[in-house]
């Protein structure tokens, strides 16, 4: 079984805060995976949606 910080079985607060967090990978995970797309059919040129999407990840821009 499941026990969560709180000493409960699984609490609906630990089991979201995971979710949650699972999602945030996911999530960006696709933006890098998308971003490495970019990289490939740009000439070079750096368009707004990459600063935007690598601001949002916390790379350097």
């Amino acid at each position: 079984m499941d026990v969560c910080h709180h000493g409960r079985i699984r609490c609906w607060e630990c089991a979201r805060v995971q979710e949650l967090e699972e999602r945030v990978q996911e999530l960006e995970q696709a933006i890098r995976e998308a971003l490495g797309r970019t990289e490939y059919g740009s000439a070079g040129a750096r368009t707004y949606v990459e600063y935007v999407l690598r601001k949002a990840l916390g790379d350097d821009v």
